[in-house]
């Protein structure tokens, strides 16, 4: 009925003692889901858009386009931890990924 693929993501930081036994008794593999992640919570680009001021949506998106055109792709990997290779539209944790 169960097979070897199950992978639970594990989001609440309390578990109760039966959840845990049942999660070792069919040996599933468990990824814990921190409930803070620096690698998504980066404030990138955050220093080039302090203080403006934008009278449009329009400008929002033409300022951030312009700023993000200009960076490196070097930049998205050490703030974000992940690369987007958008020829093959696939991601890619940026530890793996040889600049």
């Amino acid at each position: 009925m169960l097979s070897d693929g199950v992978i639970l993501l594990h989001d609440n930081t309390q578990t109760a003692r039966k959840s845990k036994e049942l999660l070792q008794k069919f040996k599933w593999e468990v990824w814990i889901h921190p409930p803070y992640s620096l690698d998504l919570s980066s404030n990138l680009g955050s220093k080039h858009l302090s203080g403006t001021r934008f009278s449009s949506k329009g400008d929002v998106k033409t300022d951030a386009e312009y700023w993000l055109n200009g960076q490196d792709a070097t930049v998205f990997v050490l703030q974000t931890g992940t690369y987007y290779n958008e020829s093959q539209s696939n991601f890619y944790p940026g530890n793996n990924l040889k600049l």
